[in-house]
């Protein structure tokens, strides 16, 4: 009997000792910064972000904050970037480069829970997740823009042109000019000028042996371009792998969108996709594909890499607040630009100046001379060159970007 007691006594210890070891719960609520592909699961309407995020507060009680934000490291691009301090980058919401919700915590075995519904000045959506000190998932579902203007449409590019002064083509040249000005040695004006050197084959293709033309580029490497109902801008292209050619969908919240009116957005465009998707593509095998631009030496003694950072400081604010665009819809016809009152000021700040530097304006001739296509323009080009920051004293509209038609 003794021996009984004794032992159901020490199996009882074993069991109240194991028990007091085992978690009964998350670990202590502490701040965390979650980030990356291996600590951060998160989702946009059941599709994979990358680039984003998450950073948790603890409040009072089971209560926290959490920071959705992301962050851009130049260095990261490009190694002539590495200079350059780190910056914010477009939210998860479109429209909303930061999202701070303070919201009650529950627990589920060692993880704490969370769920949201809410809304932006742009878009209503819903949020659950679960983390712990190590990992978090997030999955942002139901989102939807408020403003449904542009939403549930499908574009294509315009075909490349037979002439290329016409304004029917992939690229939106428009330049006008307070008094018209006929570039020397041609009868062409600056808009003229413009699109007859987009439609000129300058980029190699078929391992050199033959050159595309920047709309032949865009028109046969852009196959779609979609505007959801939820701010993503669904873009299909031309992906080369292995020596095969094959339409494929870029990374759908790599683009994404707000309606600010009937005529115009904001574009986001997230830089690690982008970045991502370049280095997958970063090929000489297919004609349609431009070659990756990043990480590749120059021969312009830092000239280029000048512009490059110039660009990319001008460019910041835009990342994490959106690129204004006119978004023109006229019958099955779509122009989406960048306006004057973006071009021309960017321009004049920071690309003129980089313009004006002896050694560009010899990278420039160089290449115009050495290119059998553009050598008969030199006189022209050149002229527009050097006159570019008086021109744009003069110019009353400047737009540029894509044109497109129906795919429905």
């Amino acid at each position: 009997m003794k021996r009984t007691y004794l032992l159901t006594a020490l199996i009882g210890a074993m069991l109240m000792t194991g028990c007091s070891d085992d978690k009964s719960g998350p670990a202590p609520l502490e701040k965390g910064i979650y980030t990356g592909r291996t600590k951060l699961a998160l989702t946009y309407n059941g599709t994979d972000m990358s680039g984003k995020r998450v950073t948790v507060t603890p409040g009072t009680g089971m209560e926290a904050t959490l920071l959705f934000d992301s962050e851009v490291d130049p260095a990261e691009i490009s190694e002539s970037l590495k200079s350059m301090a780190p910056f914010p980058g477009p939210g998860v919401l479109p429209g909303t480069p930061s999202l701070t919700l303070t919201m009650p915590l529950a627990t589920s075995g060692d993880k704490y829970t969370f769920s949201h519904t809410g809304e932006t000045d742009f878009v209503t959506y819903t949020l659950n997740g679960e983390f712990n000190d190590s990992t978090m998932t997030a999955n942002f579902t139901e989102v939807k823009l408020k403003n449904q203007t542009f939403a549930n449409t499908a574009w294509k590019p315009l075909p490349a042109p037979t002439d290329p002064l016409s304004a029917d083509q992939p690229i939106h040249i428009v330049w006008k000019t307070q008094l018209p000005v006929q570039l020397p040695g041609t009868e062409y004006e600056i808009q003229d000028l413009l699109r007859i050197m987009v439609n000129t084959a300058v980029i190699p293709a078929y391992n050199n042996t033959a050159s595309m033309s920047l709309t032949q580029v865009i028109a046969n490497g852009l196959r779609s371009l979609g505007m959801n109902a939820d701010g993503n801008m669904p873009v299909t292209y031309l992906q080369t792998a292995n020596g095969a050619s094959v339409f494929t969908l870029a990374p759908l919240c790599m683009f994404q969108y707000i309606p600010l009116n009937d005529y115009s957005l904001k574009l986001y465009v997230n830089p690690t996709d982008l970045v991502s998707l370049i280095l997958l593509n970063n090929t000489n095998r297919d004609p349609n594909i431009p070659e990756n631009p990043f990480g590749k030496p120059t021969r312009a003694d830092g000239t280029l890499l000048q512009l490059i950072a110039r660009l990319a400081e001008a460019l910041k604010p835009m990342v994490a607040d959106g690129v204004p665009m006119a978004c023109v819809r006229q019958g099955d016809n779509m122009q989406l630009y960048m306006t004057t009152e973006l071009l021309v000021p960017l321009l004049k700040t920071y690309i003129v100046p980089i313009m004006e530097n002896p050694a560009m304006r010899g990278i420039v001739l160089d290449y115009i001379q050495n290119n059998a296509t553009l050598a008969p323009y030199q006189v022209a080009i050149m002229a527009l060159y050097d006159g570019m920051g008086a021109l744009l004293d003069q110019t009353t509209q400047l737009e540029l970007g894509l044109n497109f038609k129906s795919n429905s």
